[in-house]
Parts: C-alpha cells; structure tokens; sequence
C-alpha cells in the first residue's frame, strides 16, 4: 500500500527547497570567492531544487507498507533501501496525529508505537484520516480476536475477528470548556521562561523598552544607580512581571494542547484524542500500563482538583516517542480522579506516611547551606570584581524561606505499600503520587549517599519499564528510616514475587479449564505461597507502629496536621 498521494508533493517541496537553498548558497559564496560567475547562481539554486524535488518524488514511490496476518512490513529508502517486520504482537498502540494544515486536507500522521524502545517503531507520514482511523480499528480487531482465541471462544484468529464486533466506547471523561479554563489558569510551564528570554529577543526588547520608559523614568522619575535601594523592588516588579508573561504563554499552550479533550474506554484500552491545532488521538492498553500517577500542582490541590497521568511498558503513549506520558484525565474533580485510579488499579486510597522528622531537618539545612553559598558568591563578585550595588543582597534574603522549605518538601514527601501496590509521593509545587503494582516492578534498590548515612536515612527506589528513564520519575521513597528501608525493601520483593506466583497461578487454570482437566494441582507449592500476602514492614500497612496512617488530608500545606502524632506521619493528599 502507498501513503497519500499528497506525500509525494509535500517531500518534493521540502527536499527541493533543502537542496535548492544548498545550491543557491553554494554559487553565492563561489561567486564571491570569484571562482564561479555570478550569474551560476541562477543556475544552481533551481537545479538543487529539481534534485531535491526528484528525491523526494522518489522517497514516496520507494516507500510501501502493508498490514499482513501476524506482521506490519515497511518498505522504505532510496539509496539505502530497508525492509522492516514489525510483529503486530508487539505493537502496543496505533497513535494519530494531525497538524492544522493536515486536517483542512483529511490527512494524519500514524505512529506505530511498541514496547521494545522509546521511539516510534515505525510511521506513516501521510495516509487519509479514513485510512488511519482504519488502521487504528484493526489493530484493536486483531488485539480482541487474540484473546478471544486465547479464551477459546472462537478457534482460528481469523474467524475470531470476525467473531467479535467493535464495541462501542464508554465515555469516562470530557474536559467541558470551563475545566479547561481553570486548567490553564493553573498550569504553568515552567520551560517557557528560558524559551522568552532566550528564544525570542524582539520581546527581550520590548519588555526592556517598556521598563526604562514606565518603571524608571514614568514612576521613580529617573535613571537608578546599583546603590539604590529601589533596585531591589524593580527586580522584583521586573521578575513578578516577567512571571506573569510566561504564565499567559503557557494558558496559551495548555488550551492548544487539551482543547477538547476526551477519554473513553474500548474493551482493555483507555481511548483519547485532544489538541487545537494540533489534533491527537491514540490508545493506552491497560495491559501495558506500569505507573499511575496522582498529580496536583499547589493552585490544583486548594481547588479540589487533580490529574491522572500513565507510563507504559517501552514509550509515553501520545507523546510522540519517548515523551512524557499523557494525562489520562488533565485535570477533574481529585474524587473522580481517584475513581478512576481504583477502577485502573484497585487502589481507593492514596495516603501515605511522611519521612522521619530529622529529614525535614536535613532539608531545611541543605537549602540553607545552598543560599548561605550563593550569598557568599554575590559578596565575592560584590568586594572583589564589581560592585553590585543592593543586589549583592538578594541571596541572603533568600535565606528566610529555608526553613518553610525544608518544611514543605517534608511535608510532601511519603510512601506506602498494601497488599499489590507500592505507593510514593514527592514534589511539593507539582505533587506526584506514583502507584506501582508488585508485579510490575523491575529493580528493588536502596540508596544510602554519605548525607543519608549520617542522619541514618536511605532511599528505597522501586524501578519499572516505564517510558520515564530519569531517576527522578521512578517511585522512590526518599529519607525514610535506615531499618525501614531494610524493610520496605524486603515487602517489595515479597510482594512482587507473590503477585506473580498468584498470576501464573491464575494462568495456570485458565489453560487448565480451557483443556478441561478440572483447574489443575499446584505445583512445587507455588500457588500456596502465591495466596499469602507479602511481609510488610512494622506500621507500614496496619497503623501499629511508629509511621501508621492517619489520613488527615493535607498535613502542613492546609493547616489539617503538622506531623506532631509521632516521629512519621501520613498525609492523605
């Protein structure tokens, strides 16, 4: 099968344009070296882009795929021809993208996405929607036609595609127009301020032009010198102002992102499609889910809001490969969110128990010590390179929020575990609560850096094959007790090795009444271990010792418990 005819135009005028700029260049700066007439350029610049246009007419006429029984094969290249088989076993979800101009002409973009890597498998530039949407169905045909000959309903995989009709979606969400207002005015996309101050100097400008004609002259009346005083309350209008600008860039990128944003589900698989300009539409197999994560920035959690992201085995569904993960639900009521959780996972409640109290002390004292460094730096350059005026003095002001903090970090820090899940949160501007099933955890591994090992603290990481490979995204239960970690580390290991005993306990008797042998004997007294459940460590789970759950909602951040019951508390935001 070819892709779209409109392919072939689009790569003519993109390769055409490449190498005709390339031609066009080349004879300029031959010209101006006098070693080619100047007049060369007009005859390189559209010679380059008839080559370039001749290429790209040949990249769309080499490149062919087609959707067989077992395999999707990809025929591609000019000078380099390459043969792919993907096996559609693999194939984990069927992504659909449109850019604005691709909708006006019915066309998308379809990503073959799987669980081997965190990059697209395979894509087709440009194919009709029809066909893409097409795409998308069969594959969820052939994924249901697999478990139904698995489930022996049905006996050859083709007749079980023909067997089981597409259902229809259950609509599970939909962002209505006024969540999506409050959703971008409480998002802020922090990456936005290094993009306008590096990335665009017309507004670098402007703003400067602005606050030498409005600020200094129009209000202070004149010129200010770095010995005044009213420099500091400049830099920070300036700051505040610069702030505000970003944040109405990021309502902006938020709206083109989540517009008209909705979530259904279709047999195993949640089912989404967004975007304004831009128009995503795609699937996350629950099979394939690893992490679910409970997110709430501090302008969510005081409006009673939240939001629900995914990880997947191998890539960020929707995220165009090896991205951040989707928001399952961007932004909704935090009870509906948690429905949603308990539906996915079974978890209904996401409490979890706060670090020791000597590592909110640690935190405070770290930030501390990184702004007494800073103020030691500003006086430095201040004395011995430059006078900076009253802004040598910015640092050490910072000095008072140190403690709040530490507090706060603290605060916003925790873990659990139950009998199928290992939970842990941390963030306090952008609260994370990960929930990690037993079953899916690659690596159990307790950390312990020198600063730990003095205050007799470790880290317990729990590891996944999510798309996220930062450290940082892994559920981690960071600070807590040397001997509580020694535990939670064990109950992790227990637990994952008893949720899959219990698996392949319940596969074993599927095939087994399946065959018709009556269920099946357990084996080397696997399924009897397999019943039991994991060793958890003392007030982890039953509230009886020093770190048990008291779920009193927020803690410090709304005023509801400052952690005073014990050496660790819970919060249950």
């Amino acid at each position: 099968m070819k892709l779209h005819p409109l392919t072939a135009v689009r790569d003519a005028l993109a390769y055409g344009t490449q190498v005709g700029s390339f031609g066009f260049f080349a004879a300029v700066m031959g010209s101006g070296a006098g070693l080619v007439p100047a007049g060369t350029v007009f005859v390189l610049a559209p010679l380059g882009f008839l080559v370039g246009a001749a290429f790209g007419v040949a990249r769309y006429l080499a490149f062919d795929y087609e959707l067989g029984e077992t395999t999707l094969s990809i025929q591609s290249g000019v000078l380099r021809r390459q043969a792919r088989e993907i096996p559609l076993g693999r194939v984990q979800n069927v992504d659909v993208q449109q850019s604005f101009l691709q909708r006006l002409f019915g066309l998308a973009v379809v990503r073959f996405e799987t669980a081997g890597g965190g990059q697209t498998e395979g894509q087709l530039r440009l194919v009709s929607l029809a066909e893409a949407e097409g795409l998308q169905a069969e594959l969820r045909r052939r994924k249901r036609a697999a478990r139904s000959a698995a489930a022996g309903e049905v006996g050859e995989a083709g007749e079980a595609a023909e067997a089981v009709p597409e259902p229809e979606p259950t609509v599970l969400y939909e962002l209505s127009d006024r969540d999506l207002l409050v959703l971008a005015g409480v998002s802020f996309h922090w990456g936005v301020v290094p993009l306008l101050l590096f990335s665009v100097p017309l507004v670098e400008d402007f703003l400067l032009a602005q606050l030498q004609r409005f600020v200094i002259r129009g209000v202070l009346g004149g010129e200010l010198s770095l010995s005044d005083p009213r420099l500091l309350g400049v830099a920070l209008v300036v700051g505040a102002g610069y702030l505000l600008l970003a944040w109405v860039v990021g309502a902006a990128i938020t709206v083109a992102r989540y517009y008209d944003f909705r979530l259904a589900r279709l047999d195993d698989e949640l089912v989404y499609e967004r975007g304004l300009l831009q128009r995503y539409s795609g699937t996350v197999p629950l099979d394939k889910v690893q992490t679910l994560s409970v997110e709430a920035n501090v302008p969510m959690r005081r409006l009673g809001y939240a939001a629900l992201t995914v990880e997947t085995a191998g890539y960020g569904p929707g995220g165009g490969g090896g991205q951040r993960s989707p928001s399952a639900i961007p932004l909704a009521d935090r009870a509906a969110v948690l429905d949603l959780v308990e539906a996915i996972e079974g978890v209904d409640d996401v409490a979890v128990e706060r670090p020791p109290r000597r590592a909110r002390r640690r935190y405070a004292g770290r930030y501390a010590l990184v702004v007494l460094a800073a103020a030691g730096a500003f006086a430095a350059v201040h004395l011995l390179v430059r006078p900076l005026g009253v802004l040598w003095l910015l640092p050490a002001a910072a000095l008072v929020g140190a403690l709040p903090a530490g507090h706060l970090k603290w605060a916003n820090r925790g873990h659990r575990t139950d009998q199928h899940h290992f939970l842990a949160r941390t963030g306090f501007w952008r609260r994370s609560t990960r929930v990690v099933p037993y079953y899916r955890l690659q690596t159990v591994l307790t950390e312990r850096t020198v600063f730990q090992r003095r205050w007799d603290l470790a880290s317990v990481v729990g590891d996944t094959a999510a798309s996220s490979t930062l450290r940082s995204r892994d559920a981690t239960a960071h600070d807590v007790d040397d001997a509580v970690a020694r535990d939670l580390h064990e109950a992790l290991q227990a637990g994952l090795l008893a949720d899959l005993g219990r698996r392949r306990t319940a596969r074993r008797r599927e095939r087994a009444a399946r065959d018709g042998d009556g269920g099946g004997a357990p084996e080397d007294g696997e399924d009897a271990a397999a019943d039991e459940p994991p060793d958890t460590p003392d007030g982890t789970l039953d509230g009886t010792g020093d770190g048990a759950l008291d779920g009193t909602g927020d803690g410090a951040l709304d005023g509801t418990g400052d952690g005073t019951a014990g050496e660790s508390t819970t919060d249950g935001g």
